[in-house]
């Protein structure tokens, strides 16, 4: 993992964006901008994590696996949070964090986060009020899961990684996506075809671009609205009342 200093502004991350500049001063020393690749694992679950990740230009996915071996990616998280909540309260993890799409992401000690919760009341209530966007997010891809067919839950993803990653080509597989929405590889490979002969997206060898980002929000399930809009609604509030 190589690492640089951090010398850049907070907007790099929405959630940083909206805490008081005075805020960011004191905690960037704090934040140093690594390279996070792939496959990665920050930490297993029952783990208490050494360190929490704001991603910049990635994406984690906290997955869960049963008893049975199998595992689902319960939220995926990219520059509009925070991979590590559990492990800013000084709590073993639930989950198991893995990347799912390389780039950067600010990282700071755990330690050092509990050190600047207490001297931060704006980075602590931040963080606490995120969380309640990430419960959102979880509930209701379970939601999803269990309710929606496989295109739908295609849609919600691509749109979330549109999002996050502020791109619409990927560089990812059918067995990167099956891992994250905990389906067969095959299930994922019917569902891109389809999206594919509609128009809607173009794919290529471990490639997917959105060709049709108009007709993909008009298919896509409400999930990806509900979660949008509590996250947006939380972030947008925070700034607005705290923001120097």
């Amino acid at each position: 993992m190589s690492e640089t200093a951090s010398t850049d502004t907070p907007a790099l991350n929405r959630l940083l964006a909206a805490l008081p500049f005075a805020e960011w001063e004191q905690i960037r020393d704090a934040c140093t901008i690594v390279e996070i690749e792939k496959g990665q694992v920050l930490w297993e679950a029952e783990e208490k994590g050494k360190y929490i990740y704001f991603p910049i230009d990635s994406l984690v996915s906290l997955m869960y696996e049963s008893s049975e071996g199998d595992s689902i990616a319960v939220a995926t998280i990219g520059r509009h949070g925070i991979a590590g909540t559990s492990i800013v309260m000084g709590l073993k993890t639930p989950d198991r964090a893995v990347v799912s799409y390389t780039g950067t992401a600010y990282q700071m000690g755990s330690g050092v986060v509990r050190k600047e919760l207490s001297e931060c009341g704006d980075f602590q209530d931040l963080l606490m009020t995120y969380n309640q966007g990430l419960l959102t997010q979880i509930a209701q891809n379970a939601i999803c899961y269990r309710l929606h067919l496989i295109d739908h839950q295609l849609c919600r993803l691509l749109l979330e990684m549109t999002d996050e990653l502020k791109t619409e080509t990927f560089h990812v597989t059918h067995a990167e996506i099956a891992e994250v929405l905990g389906v067969r590889r095959e299930s994922v490979s019917v569902g891109l075809s389809d999206l594919n002969k509609q128009g809607v997206i173009e794919t290529g060898r471990g490639r997917v671009t959105i060709a049709n980002p108009k007709k993909l929000r008009s298919i896509v399930c409400e999930c990806h609205d509900v979660v949008i809009e509590c996250r947006d609604r939380i972030l947008n509030k925070y700034k607005a009342e705290h923001r120097n």
